[in-house]
C-alpha cells in the first residue's frame, strides 16, 4: 500500500492466511484489499476524533408526556 499514513497495528496479530506477524503500533505495508479486511477485523487503529455530542446526565429514555 502506498500511503503517506500507513494504516497502523491496533494490536499484535498474525494473518492466518500469510502467516505474517504484525506488531501493536507499527506501519501495516500490505495491499488495500488486505488493509480492508483487517479494517473490518478490527485489526488497524482507526484516527480518534473528537466526538461532535458532548456528555450530559440526562437519562436517555423516553420524554414524559
Amino acid at each position: 500500500m502506498s500511503s503517506a499514513n500507513p494504516p497502523i497495528a491496533a494490536r499484535d496479530f498474525t494473518d492466518a492466511g500469510t502467516e505474517r506477524f504484525f506488531a501493536a503500533d507499527a506501519p501495516i505495508d500490505a495491499d488495500d484489499g488486505t488493509i480492508a479486511n483487517y479494517r473490518a477485523a478490527g485489526l488497524i487503529k482507526e484516527d480518534e476524533a473528537p466526538s461532535s455530542k458532548k456528555p450530559t446526565d440526562k437519562p436517555q429514555g423516553d420524554k414524559p408526556a
